[in-house]
């Protein structure tokens, strides 16, 4: 069981494929992040079909990241 102290349970995503996620804190004062969202997913290409619905870039701008 994970430190309470130290990671924090996400709430649910409606996907099926998601399996679940945990906020982990950084390791340092220093650090860019202050958490880093570690997630679980049945599959990389669910993961991917996922981001694809939910972010896609616009027209103005086809190079920007996801």
């Amino acid at each position: 069981m994970p430190d309470p102290r130290t990671s924090f349970e996400v709430s649910p995503c409606p996907n099926p494929s998601f399996r679940h996620a945990r906020l982990h804190p950084a390791l340092g004062p220093k650090a860019t992040y202050s958490v880093v969202n570690i997630a679980r997913w049945d599959s990389v290409e669910d993961w991917e079909a996922t981001v694809r619905q939910h972010f896609v870039r616009t027209e103005s701008n086809p190079n920007a990241p996801l």
